[in-house]
């Protein structure tokens, strides 16, 4: 921020917008909300947002009796009503059950959606007269005020031998709130157990619930329920393992395993844990997506493993395959499982009925542009190779999705026309690539305008949808309809997280250069349109966009209403309620 009433080091903030007018809840240099007088906000760090608008955050201090690395941190909500404080290292904290708690240290801030039991969740250390000194902990807020311990160090981890207490735990926060945690275990009975020959070391766990009533979903060393008797959890989270949660707090994890007839090809799952039900999805050696092929590794060459959990239950997973005529060169795969039917997404090293033949998707580049929504669509950005392939033309944007398994349908591709722009660039690992529950998608390429002499190549940005061809949503050196009217864009760009949501609103920063007004927006997109949607229109009564409000308006509006094509009021649907909207604008003319 810049102006007279902004004094120096006072010019950096984070907005929270809702309906309302944006507001800032952290603002460099300025008074920490909730803290005493003179204890001013310094860094922010840790950012995240929930689906529906809350931010979390920790600061850095400084000021007025701050000692750093005792006191110089703390915790914040923010919403478009502004920032609340949770905590402070080095202060006590109204902890339920615990007098006398004091945060020592804060490692990380959440939030889920408001109706979760707390919605923000906090993570660090305690010390406590009843507590001891640095103990680890993650604490959600309490709908009575002040936190609840959800987990804490010292624990007894539910079913082990007595003295087998959870030592360090990290928290999988979804949109219901804490669904899962990653813990380290100590105490005599923690050790190494070997099961079939294989030494097992039996320190880690996945568990779930709140303190004390939680539950153990796998552990290392112990029976998986799945499985036949003797067969055990070996790794069951960090290094080759992947986990995911979704919406509903449901678990996704991969493990490996050991015990009778258990053997290295073999030796591999992925599972769901909903609620406490254990479902094995998918095992290796067992039938792929493919005739006559097994499923060999859930790793691939490019190291762009993933396992991903859909709210409706389907997981989606990178493998390798074997089976006659697979390689190096065409065995990697993204699957789709869901009630027993595992559909092949993409495959690396193959002719694809989406591209010329003999142009394939690169074997050991798939898995690294890969985008999966929450209702298990796909989108991708990969390396091209084969026939034809060259720097000019050898990446491309494909999106696969549930509602038709047989096509991974192709986006777009280097050298491809959309309207008048012509693709120069897209990247190859979807640098910011989204994709949202109704399979929309958003990313950035660089363009050129057919019609430009310079052929000066310019970032844009793009959209497509399961039923829609892509198209240009803004571009840079082309006018951009803004409320406060056209403007031409000098630069654009957009996140690496968060910046599609699922009501198909995307967000992009947008600078129109100086001595315009304004100079630089933070601009949201609605993607209800395709190909054919113009830009806002700055005088919505203008619906022919003629430039003057005339009697032509109310015919045009009325074609597209008796059509069923003139939401109006963006409520969702073409009713009454648009048309009785338009009319009062129409007599009212342009703002």
């Amino acid at each position: 921020m810049t102006g007279s009433s902004v004094p120096g080091g006072t010019d950096l903030a984070v907005f929270c917008k809702g309906s309302a007018a944006a507001v800032p809840i952290w603002r460099l240099g300025t008074q920490a909300t909730g803290l005493p007088a003179g204890v001013n906000f310094a860094g922010v760090t840790g950012v995240q947002m929930s689906p529906s608008g809350e931010v979390a955050y920790i600061a850095s201090l400084l000021g007025s009796g701050v000692q750093p690395g005792v006191n110089s941190r703390g915790a914040w909500l923010g919403n478009q009503d502004g920032a609340t404080w949770l905590a402070r290292e080095g202060t006590a904290i109204n902890l339920q059950g615990y007098s006398g708690a004091t945060l020592r240290w804060l490692n990380a801030a959440r939030v889920a959606s408001p109706d979760a039991y707390g919605p923000a969740v906090i993570a660090g250390s305690v010390d406590g007269t009843s507590l001891g000194s640095g103990l680890q902990c993650v604490l959600q807020q309490s709908p009575f005020g002040g936190f609840e311990v959800a987990m804490i160090a010292n624990t007894q981890l539910p079913g082990a031998a007595a003295g087998t207490s959870i030592l360090s735990m990290t928290p999988l926060v979804g949109p219901t709130g804490i669904s899962a945690y990653q813990t380290t275990l100590t105490g005599p009975a923690v050790g190494t157990v070997t099961v079939n020959g294989i030494p097992i070391n039996t320190n880690k766990a996945i568990t779930a619930g709140m303190a004390p009533n939680l539950r153990t979903i796998a552990r290392a060393g112990s029976q998986i329920p799945t499985q036949a008797a003797g067969v055990a959890y070996w790794l069951v989270w960090g290094g080759s393992c992947r986990m995911s949660v979704n919406a509903y707090g449901d678990v996704a994890f991969s493990a490996s395993m050991a015990g009778p007839g258990i053997q290295g090809g073999d030796d591999w799952c992925i599972w769901t844990d909903r609620n406490g039900q254990l479902s094995r999805i998918v095992r290796l050696n067992e039938s792929g997506p493919l005739s006559g092929t097994t499923i060999s590794s859930f790793g691939l060459a490019s190291a762009a493993s993933f396992v991903s959990l859909a709210d409706n239950g389907a997981v989606v997973f990178t493998s390798t395959l074997a089976g006659s005529g697979l390689t190096f060169s065409n065995n990697a795969t993204i699957i789709h499982a869901h009630n027993g039917v595992r559909t092949l997404v993409a495959r690396g090293g193959v002719d694809l009925p989406a591209l010329p033949a003999g142009v394939r998707i690169a074997n050991n580049n798939l898995g690294l542009g890969a985008r999966v929504g929450s209702s298990g669509h796909v989108a991708l950005a990969a390396k091209l190779e084969g026939t034809g392939v060259t720097t000019a033309n050898d990446a491309a944007v494909f999106l696969w999705s549930p509602d038709s398994p047989q096509n991974l349908r192709l986006v777009c591709r280097e050298g491809q026309t959309i309207g008048q722009h012509r693709i120069t660039t897209l990247s190859q690992t979807g640098t910011d690539l989204h994709v949202n529950s109704a399979g929309q998608i958003v990313f950035t390429a660089t363009v050129v305008n057919v019609n430009d002499s310079t052929q000066t190549p310019r970032n844009a940005l793009l959209a497509a949808s399961p039923s829609q061809d892509p198209w240009i949503v803004a571009a840079e050196g082309e006018s951009l309809a803004l409320p406060t009217g056209a403007a031409t864009v000098r630069t654009l760009r957009i996140g690496t997280a968060g910046a599609l949501n699922d009501s198909g609103r995307t967000v992009f920063v947008a600078d129109f250069g100086n001595g315009t007004v304004p100079d630089e927006a933070v601009v949201v997109a609605h993607l209800t349109g395709g190909p054919q949607q113009s830009p806002p229109n700055p005088c919505p009564p203008d619906y022919d966009r003629s430039g003057s409000v005339t009697i032509h308006d109310v015919f045009a509006f009325l074609t597209d209403w008796f059509a069923g094509n003139a939401d109006y009021n963006n409520s969702g649907a073409t009713d009454e309620a648009d048309l009785f909207a338009f009319i009062v604008d129409w007599f009212n003319g342009c703002p």
